[in-house]
């Protein structure tokens, strides 16, 4: 239940972000088309049937299409979400030591960046 609710909690800093709406920057458009549907794709995510092997394969997905102005906190929270791509969720040790070595506070300003960022873009 513990390692359900920290892993929630990565995973709502940057879906609850994207649902507002790798390169020298991608197009504004193109990347608030493609982050428009995180919030129901993800919304229940279950890291012990894969869930972050999904939410990471998405993220590959959007890479391309990042504006360089949050580039930076995108790859913070692309970066956690590969690392807890490799957790297995249904070893509560593994989660809980892997969930601790995370900077909650850097991944919720990540996310808070992004996310006012699709404010002012994308709506």
């Amino acid at each position: 239940m513990a390692n359900r609710l920290a892993t929630g909690s990565v995973v709502a800093i940057f879906a609850l972000g994207l649902v507002a709406c790798g390169s020298d920057g991608g197009s504004a458009g193109s990347f608030c088309e493609n982050t428009k549907d995180f919030e129901t794709k993800f919304e229940n995510l279950d890291p012990t049937t894969g869930g972050f092997s999904e939410l990471q394969q998405a993220l590959d997905d959007l890479s391309g299409d990042v504006p360089s102005e949050i580039e930076d906190e995108f790859n913070d929270v692309k970066d956690a979400v590969d690392a807890l791509a490799e957790v297995d969720f249904t070893n509560p040790e593994e989660a809980l030591a892997a969930l601790e070595n995370f900077d909650q506070a850097q991944l919720e300003e990540s996310g808070n960046t992004i996310e006012q960022w699709i404010k002012d873009n994308c709506e």
